[in-house]
């Protein structure tokens, strides 16, 4: 029954931060407003990608360097993502 709730509060979180980026993306401006909405959506990506490795793929018991190797990876891909929307325009 732990596992249950650990899952569905895990989801709830998913969800939260989901209407976070939804939020801010509807609301930011066109040019420096739009910066802004990808800066924050990349960022919970990262927390959201985070939830989702550690609590549903059961991540969080494996190895520190599993986490770790992740962690970067999740990193690396975000940072090109972000590099890519600041320096396009």
């Amino acid at each position: 029954m732990t596992h249950t709730i650990h899952l569905t509060r895990a989801w709830a979180i998913l969800v939260g931060l989901t209407v976070i980026s939804v939020t801010v993306a509807l609301t930011a401006g066109p040019i420096e407003g739009g910066r802004v909405a990808a800066a924050v959506s990349l960022s919970l990506s990262f927390i959201k990608a985070r939830q989702v490795l550690d609590h549903f793929l059961e991540l969080r018991n494996a190895d520190g360097g599993w986490h770790a190797f992740f962690s970067v990876l999740l990193l690396f891909i975000l940072g090109g993502l972000m590099l890519c929307t600041f320096f396009t325009h």
